[in-house]
């Protein structure tokens, strides 16, 4: 199929044809006309320029025909009488009329309006034949000037012009089809035309230019500096620029960049080409896909998988934690009960004497209330974890949550050997507190400073106040925390910092009992730590209450 400049070419050439045909007609009437003015003598001579006009007529590669006023046939090329199925007739002074009854009336006035002097053309025009076909044709109509001066006819030339249209058809569809897709391509598809201007963008590609305003017909440079930032907007703009004089084509996988327009990072897949546009100029073409969605749920699995990863650590780390606390729980309860068995048996001897008995009783005593420390603070864990434990909240003050708990400690420290300072503020210091729960935090770090701290060691316990929050400080000099072991210090079932030998016993839920209680209490709990061998500071941080009248804080 021929394409539009082969069109083109075609449509001048018989336009040429015509005109030429036009004038050797003219000048063949002209002469002829001349001829009959001259004396007898010179009539072969005009017999035959008018046997070469005919000649010419009915060789000429047009369809053509020459007619007289009364639109007789004086001759008919061979294309005429075959596009019009008349190779075999005569039609040499025939009226048109009658060889074509069924002429459409627009034709007659088209050759009167000929025949008047005017010439008249169409360069496309529909022909329904007489076999029922229909072919486009380019016509024209023209008058030939007879010896007087006057028109002696006309001359009707055609060129059928059908493929010429069919193929400009072809053209326009090819268009249109360019353009649909384009337009509907489910991916991002836009163009740069020859003047590197954006011509056409895809209903895919509106995205990435949605704050550019206006877009078609925008020279591309500007365009990109919308969009992107330096240094990646030249290197892009030189890619397309390279592929437009060259013609090599450009893939680029994955570009991940910041917007210059938005606060979003986008990811694209993209390849340029140089291909022939409509126009017959060349442009770049550039084709290409959005990662952004798939890049987020890259990105949202990869967080997922770690999530998964430290979440299945964290099981497994908790499930090695709970067959430690059990071999420990086994050990902290079977630690007493050999006492309480070996007090049991000496009491059911007879004839123990008073001093052995009471002996007895005193171990017996002392490690039941071993055993009952141990299960309740595993029946508090239990409450907590089933936030069925209940706080009976009242306002006091701290130097009473103090007392409380270190009267419950001091059996600890002493046999420990350790020397415990204590600072109070001298005004009363009020808070919204459990009186037994929160002296039991007190009391928990006070125990927890004494088993970690070697013999003759020494506890710090402060308290003061810090703006609207009273600050509880239990320092100690003890075997400290490693700095690894500081973030899951109060973890359940974690005992940081254990000596070999187990001297210190305990369940590992201390701690987290500790932070647990403090949270109820809507406070908050940090460790700290120079390392191994540093010593440990556990700092409380809880709302302070504000003072009343001076009455009651003496009362308190």
């Amino acid at each position: 199929m021929p394409d539009a400049k082969l069109v083109d070419a075609r449509i001048a050439s018989l336009e040429r044809e015509l005109t030429e045909l036009r004038s050797t007609v003219e000048a063949l009437t002209s002469n002829a006309n001349a001829d009959r003015a001259l004396l007898s003598p010179a009539e072969p001579r005009r017999q035959a320029r008018e046997e070469q006009l005919r000649l010419f007529v009915e060789h000429v590669p047009t369809v053509v025909a020459m007619f007289d006023r009364d639109m007789r046939y004086l001759v008919a090329s061979r294309r005429w009488m075959s596009a019009h199925g008349l190779e075999d007739a005569d039609l040499t002074g025939r009226v048109h009329y009658d060889v074509f009854p069924e002429l459409p009336e627009r034709w007659r006035e088209i050759y009167e309006r000929a025949l008047a002097g005017e010439v008249v053309s169409s360069a496309e025009d529909r022909w329904d034949r007489a076999d029922g076909s229909s072919r486009w044709i380019r016509w024209e109509v023209s008058p030939w000037p007879a010896s007087d001066g006057s028109v002696g006819g006309v001359l009707i030339a055609m060129e059928d012009v059908s493929e010429c249209r069919l193929v400009q058809e072809q053209l326009r569809r090819n268009h249109d089809t360019f353009f649909h897709l384009i337009e509907n391509n489910p991916f991002g598809i836009f163009v740069v035309d020859a003047d590197f201007r954006l011509r056409q963008v895809s209903v895919g590609a509106r995205k990435p230019f949605e704050n550019v305003h206006p877009l078609l017909g925008r020279d591309f440079d500007e365009v990109l500096r919308v969009v992107w930032p330096e240094p990646f907007v030249s290197e892009a703009l030189g890619r397309f620029r390279h592929t437009l004089a060259t013609g090599e084509p450009y893939v680029a996988k994955r570009t991940i960049e910041q917007r210059a327009d938005l606060e979003v990072v986008e990811a694209y897949d993209w390849r340029i080409e140089r291909v022939e546009l409509p126009d017959g100029r060349l442009g770049v073409v550039c084709y290409f896909y959005d990662l952004s969605e798939r890049q987020r749920w890259e990105a949202e699995l990869v967080a997922r998988e770690t999530d998964r990863k430290r979440a299945e650590a964290a099981l497994k780390d908790a499930d090695q934690r709970k067959d430690e606390f059990l071999a420990i729980l086994a050990h902290e309860l079977r630690n007493p009960l050999a006492p309480i068995r070996g007090g049991v048996d000496l009491l059911r001897q007879h004839g123990v004497s008073a001093k052995l008995t009471t002996k007895a009783l005193d171990v017996i005593h002392r490690q039941l209330g071993q055993l009952v420390r141990l299960v309740d603070d595993l029946l508090d864990v239990s409450r907590i974890g089933r936030g069925t434990i209940g706080l009976q909240r009242g306002r006091m003050t701290m130097r009473t949550i103090v007392e409380h708990a270190i009267e419950t400690s001091r059996p600890l420290v002493e046999a420990r050997g350790h020397v415990l300072s204590v600072t109070l503020p001298q005004a009363p210091v009020w808070v919204h507190a459990d009186l037994t729960r929160f002296a039991q935090v007190v009391g928990n770090l006070l125990n927890n400073a004494a088993k970690y701290t070697p013999t003759a060691g020494r506890i710090e316990l402060s308290v003061e106040v810090e703006g609207e929050a009273v600050v509880i400080r239990v320092a100690d000099d003890g075997i400290g925390i490693a700095p690894d072991d500081l973030s899951r210090v109060f973890d359940m079932f974690t005992q940081v910092g254990r000596t070999t030998d187990h001297v210190h016993g305990g369940l590992g839920i201390g701690l987290a009992l500790v932070r647990s209680l403090v949270a109820l209490h809507d406070g908050t709990i940090v460790a700290e730590s120079a390392g191994l061998g540093q010593g440990s500071t556990f700092t409380v941080r809880l709302p302070v209450e504000p003072m009343t009248s001076d009455l009651e804080d003496a009362g308190r």
